[in-house]
């Protein structure tokens, strides 16, 4: 079927950059955490040790990548992601569950609040991982108390949010994976979920339920079956 651009691969690159990062960072965080309560009474604590060793060498490791990847993730995705009038129609209609179809430009309400989350709750979690990996930069045992517990909170939010974020990127919602993968989306996807962005893009009008009002706009997209 016919497709349309939704994603650069710099934004994608970018994207599973930081993907590969938060989950490294995720799993090292979590056995630090929880390992000594809940993974060394199944494994022994002398293999819990050695884990414990290599999970805190890799949080440190990939602690300044995240950092990198969260300025790049600014850069790419902040400008898309300011929060408009048409956030507050879509929360009003559930997201399309509750009085009909909801418009929404290139990125929805839901996925604004996880960007922000990500940015606001990652600067905080830089913060706090170098002063936690820097103790000597800092004299002050309170600080150091309050960063441990502000990095394991914000840490378990990110996990939570980003779990949800995996599943509706993938089983549940039939199609978005795409727009992270080849980066293009089916134009019905397109018009189904992000009228106001396809809109923009196409100069195609959309109706209240999400269908097209005019012919295509075939310099946007592309159409797979044809030969290639």
């Amino acid at each position: 079927g016919q497709t349309i651009s939704r994603f650069s691969l710099p934004q994608r690159t970018a994207h599973w950059f930081m993907a590969g990062v938060f989950i490294i960072l995720g799993l090292t965080g979590l056995i630090l955490l929880l390992g000594r309560t809940a993974l060394a009474p199944l494994i022994g604590r002398n293999v819990y040790a050695v884990f414990a060793s290599a999970s805190m060498q890799g949080h440190n490791l990939f602690g300044p990548l995240f950092i990198i990847a969260l300025i790049w993730m600014y850069y790419l995705f902040v400008p898309g992601n300011f929060f408009k009038l048409v956030d507050l129609k879509w929360i009003f209609k559930g997201g399309g569950l509750l009085g009909g179809h909801a418009s929404a430009g290139h990125y929805n309400f839901g996925e604004k609040v996880w960007f922000w989350w990500v940015a606001v709750v990652g600067l905080l979690m830089s913060v706090t991982g170098i002063i936690l990996e820097f103790p000597w930069l800092s004299a002050n045992l309170q600080l150091l108390q309050i960063s441990t517990i502000v990095h394991a909170i914000g840490a378990i939010s990110l996990i939570a949010f980003a779990l949800g974020h995996i599943y509706i990127g993938t089983i549940g919602m039939e199609g978005a994976i795409d727009s992270m993968t080849t980066g293009d989306v089916d134009i019905n996807w397109a018009k189904e979920h992000h009228d106001l962005w396809y809109e923009d893009v196409t100069g195609e009008k959309i109706s209240a339920t999400g269908q097209s009002t005019v012919g295509h706009a075939q310099v946007y997209s592309q159409d797979k079956t044809a030969g290639s």
